[in-house]
C-alpha cells in the first residue's frame, strides 16, 4: 500500500496516536511531515519495525538502529519516536 500523505497514514497497526502527535505537533508549531521532508529534514523509519520502503513517504528512508544513531550523531537536532 502506498501512502497519499501523512495526513492519510496510521501512526501504528492499530491506529493509535496519530491526531494526538498531529496536535502536539500543530501546538508546537512544527511544520506537516511533507513540509519538513521539502525543507530538507531527514526522516528514517526504523527496519526493525517491518516496514518497507514501499509503505513510507517519498523522502523518507529505512534504516536499522545504527545508521540512525550515526545519522544523530552528525546531525545538531533528532527525535526518537
Amino acid at each position: 500500500m502506498v501512502p497519499r500523505g501523512s495526513k492519510k497514514l496510521a501512526l501504528s497497526k492499530m491506529n493509535m496516536g496519530a491526531k494526538m502527535i498531529s496536535s502536539v505537533m500543530k501546538k508546537q508549531n512544527v511544520d506537516s511531515l511533507e513540509d519538513l521532508i521539502q525543507q530538507g529534514v531527514k526522516l528514517t523509519a526504523c527496519q526493525i519495525m517491518g516496514i518497507t520502503q514501499e509503505e513510507l513517504l517519498d523522502g523518507v528512508e529505512v534504516g536499522g538502529v545504527a545508521s540512525i544513531l550515526d545519522d544523530n550523531d552528525h546531525s545538531n537536532m533528532n527525535l526518537f519516536i
